[in-house]
């Protein structure tokens, strides 16, 4: 598909910080989609990589089985062909919002740049990529053991409260939501490496807000925003820099870094330092 604006897509595992990215570069011009939900996923998308998922049999806290379709040439490209249709269907106003739908009425015609964000594209992004080849792709990592805490966190807030439908087991223990943040990062390793180095961006969530300006202006560079100065003067007052590695401040958070510090995965983005 030739597309007069290519997206930008935001990889990263769930609590790495990827909603406070799409926020960002929403308020610096790029359309992040009409309808959206509370951490600022566009639902088409969302709802895609939901069948995507279906499809390999799975769900987002177990993503493997999505790697097994991705490499079975006959499943993948059966996936393709469903989610172009969808794409090439009504059922992109979900993106596009009517007003947008009803003057360029699909993609390609899109005036402005666009993007879009959810977690599960870090095992999807393949897919997307075959639909848009020259997509730039922004990856951004947080500290495994702070994904982690989160993770459990908002978990065991679920299991105690009414939402038991979105309740993953996997996640009520810090061990576990630790190897899930390690395969979805291997995942986006993977992913990018066939990718340009000029269309693909890693950043580090840590970066971000305790730099904002200076990794912001990087950012909003990379994905082409239209509106850059009003962004970066008030990115200091909507980021919360006292988020970079709070596992410091927990004592058995800090026993649990040392225990996984010698993960390659830690050691890649130099989060095995104290």
């Amino acid at each position: 598909m030739n597309t007069q604006f290519s997206p930008t897509i935001i990889i990263g595992m769930h609590r790495s910080g990827t909603s406070l990215l799409a926020r960002l570069l929403r308020a610096g011009g790029i359309f992040m989609g009409a309808r959206r939900n509370s951490h600022d996923e566009a639902l088409f998308f969302l709802h895609m990589n939901q069948r995507i998922f279906q499809l390999a049999h799975t769900h987002w806290d177990h993503p493997e089985p999505v790697r097994e379709l991705l490499q079975t040439p006959a499943l993948r490209a059966t996936t393709m062909d469903e989610i172009k249709r969808s794409v090439h269907s009504l059922r992109i106003v979900s993106y596009l919002g009517p007003w947008r739908f009803l003057r360029t009425r699909n993609l390609a015609k899109l005036t402005q740049p666009w993007g879009w964000k959810e977690p599960r594209t870090c095992y999807t992004l393949p897919i997307w990529l075959d639909m848009f080849p020259t997509a730039k792709v922004i990856h951004i990592s947080r500290h495994g053991v702070d994904v982690a805490q989160s993770l459990q966190q908002r978990e065991r807030s679920r299991k105690r409260g009414v939402r038991n439908k979105l309740f993953s087991a996997r996640c009520l223990t810090l061990e576990e939501a630790f190897t899930l943040w390690t395969e979805y990062e291997a995942m986006c390793i993977d992913v990018l490496e066939p990718i340009a180095p000029e269309r693909k961006l890693q950043i580090r969530y840590e970066d971000l807000i305790t730099a904002p300006r200076e990794h912001l202006a990087e950012v909003l560079d990379f994905a082409g925003a239209v509106s850059t100065k009003m962004v970066l003067d008030k990115s200091p007052a909507v980021v919360e820099s006292n988020r970079a590695f709070a596992f410091r401040r927990k004592p058995e958070l800090m026993r649990f870094f040392k225990q996984s510090r010698d993960h390659s995965m830690l050691q890649r983005y130099g989060y095995d330092q104290v």
